[in-house]
C-alpha cells in the first residue's frame, strides 16, 4: 500500500519521493483534499485512520465487502492499535465534523448512499470518498459484488 513509506502527510513531514509512483500520491492527494473539505481535523487520530483506509479501499476494491474483518485490522496493524480504536477514532472525527456545523458538507460527500439526512456510518463515509476517486466505468466493476464464479439462473 502507498501509505508504508508516508509517516505522516498532513503533519509536514517529508515524503521520499523515490518510493511513491505518481498514481499512488494523487490517490493521496484527492483524499487528502476530500477530508479537507469536510473539514475533518488532521490533528485527530480518526484523521489520519480514515486517509489510510479509505486509500486501502481505492487500491484494493475487495476490502468494501467487509471493512469491520479486513479494513480496521488493517488500518490498525499499520498504526500500531486495535481495530476497536480504530472504528472509534474514525467514529470520532466524523461525529466531530457533524456537530462542528459540517453536517452538510458530509450529506452532500454520501447523498448517493444515503436515504435521509442522518450521520453517515463510518463504512459510508469512506465508501463515498473512495466512490468519488474512481471513473464511472471503474465505479461499476468495484461496486458489483464478487460472484464467485456463479451464474444467475
Amino acid at each position: 500500500m502507498i501509505l508504508d513509506d508516508i509517516v505522516d502527510l498532513s503533519g509536514g513531514k517529508s515524503l521520499d519521493n523515490n518510493k511513491i509512483n505518481k498514481e499512488s500520491l494523487s490517490i493521496l492527494e484527492f483524499v487528502v483534499k476530500q477530508l479537507n473539505t469536510v473539514p475533518i481535523g488532521s490533528h485527530l487520530k480518526g484523521y489520519h485512520y480514515l486517509l489510510t483506509g479509505i486509500t486501502a479501499l481505492i487500491e484494493d476494491s475487495d476490502m468494501k465487502h467487509n471493512i469491520t474483518k479486513s479494513l480496521y485490522p488493517y488500518i490498525a496493524k499499520k498504526w500500531q492499535s486495535t481495530p476497536a480504536r480504530v472504528e472509534r477514532a474514525i467514529r470520532n472525527a466524523i461525529t466531530t465534523a457533524w456537530k462542528n456545523g459540517c453536517a452538510e458538507n458530509i450529506k452532500a460527500l454520501t447523498q448517493n448512499l444515503k436515504s435521509n439526512d442522518s450521520k453517515p456510518t463510518n463504512s459510508q463515509f469512506m465508501l463515498a470518498i473512495a466512490s468519488q476517486y474512481l471513473s464511472a466505468s471503474d465505479l461499476l466493476t468495484w461496486a458489483m459484488p464478487k460472484t464467485h464464479g456463479h451464474s444467475p439462473s
